[in-house]
């Protein structure tokens, strides 16, 4: 989780030819805009950490927070599936909130539920490995 905010910054400081202030400062606004959303988006620590993604017939519903506040929302693009991962995006009155879903993580039903209603399918690996 880390290794690509290491990354940036080595990348930021070593690979450019700016006075080392200047490289310093590249390297810390990377550095502090990287734990920012580390820590609301991967960790859910924060009043807009996404903790609960809803859905019905009436639409999509994120709960914010520790304490889960409701805020209705509607999905930004198809996402994007890697694995068993999702990579959702929402808008909100409140602006863009990103959400990862780890499948291994999450009750199967549910997660294919999510699936189907985002519209997303199994790779053909995957469901050739399944018909067989």
């Amino acid at each position: 989780m880390w290794t690509w905010l290491v990354l940036a910054c080595a990348g930021s400081f070593a690979g450019v030819a700016l006075p080392l202030a200047t490289r310093l400062c590249i390297c810390a606004v990377i550095a502090f805009q990287g734990i920012r959303v580390i820590r609301r988006d991967a960790w859910l620590l924060g009043p807009r950490a996404v903790r609960v993604v809803d859905w019905s017939g009436a639409g999509w519903t994120l709960g914010l927070g520790p304490e889960r506040r409701s805020l209705p929302a509607t999905p930004v693009g198809a996402g994007l599936r890697a694995g068993t991962w999702l990579i959702l995006r929402f808008r909100s009155a409140e602006g863009i909130h990103p959400v990862y879903v780890d499948g291994g993580r999450q009750d199967e039903r549910a997660f294919r539920r999510l699936s189907r209603r985002l519209r997303f399918t199994a790779p053909a690996a995957s469901r050739a490995r399944f018909t067989r």
